[in-house]
């Protein structure tokens, strides 16, 4: 499994505080069947607790090598959870696409912003975006997410929705979305080990009612085209 979307580096956001808390994160995530993993620190104008990205590829560079010395099998690569603002174009070309492909995820969730417009505005500067966890975007009704579909957005649903935790709405949402077959990958957006957890359940859920098929292509196969390998 590829997990696109995670808070597990150390020290830069709401995620994982210290070192070993980021390494107990990884080698659980390994013990549970994934072999590459997204790091996603909220890049924002609008939280206190994000950081620069000076300290960001610092303390990447520091946790890639800690996982090299210990042997653990996962790769890691970098990437950035951004918050929609009126200049983000700006910020993706500051160089916060996923593993330097050209899939960016946005966060639409701190506040209401035109989606459509981001879509159109991301696309004619040569990226796509991902939109994370859309379900539980209050203002993004089920119609307005097949249309925003239909303009090219990618959905990237949270494993605690799909199984059963956290808001209602949301977990309907995420559920009703992986029906209709908006749903391009599922993410743990991990804070902490439980939500690792969450993301073997929420594999297991897809497989049980859709398949090992459709499973494969949501945590497989569209993530990694989503952090460009083969």
């Amino acid at each position: 499994m590829i997990d696109v979307h995670t808070h597990i580096l150390f020290g830069v956001d709401d995620g994982a505080k210290t070192i070993e808390e980021s390494i107990k994160m990884i080698e659980k995530a390994r013990d549970l069947g994934v072999s590459h993993i997204v790091l996603t620190p909220h890049i924002s104008n609008y939280r206190t607790y994000a950081s620069p990205k000076d300290l960001i590829i610092k303390h990447f560079e520091v946790l890639k090598e800690k996982v090299q010395d210990l042997g653990i099998q996962v790769a890691l690569l970098l990437g950035a959870e951004i918050d929609c603002h009126d200049r983000i174009i700006d910020t993706v070309q500051g160089g916060y696409t996923i593993n330097g492909s050209s899939f960016v995820l946005v966060d639409v969730s701190i506040r209401e912003a035109d989606v459509s417009e981001l879509i159109y505005d991301m696309k004619v500067s040569g990226y796509q975006t991902i939109i994370a966890h859309p379900e539980r975007t209050n203002y993004l009704t089920f119609d307005d997410l097949r249309l925003l579909k239909k303009e090219g957005a990618r959905f990237q649903i949270s494993a605690n929705h799909l199984v059963g935790i956290g808001e209602k709405r949301a977990v309907k949402m995420a559920r009703k979305m992986l029906k209709a077959g908006l749903v391009d990958c599922i993410a743990s957006d991990a804070h902490s080990i439980k939500s690792i957890l969450h993301f073997k359940e929420a594999y297991q859920y897809v497989d049980r009612k859709y398949g090992p098929h459709h499973a494969k292509r949501l945590f497989i196969e569209n993530p990694k085209k989503m952090i460009g390998v083969n």
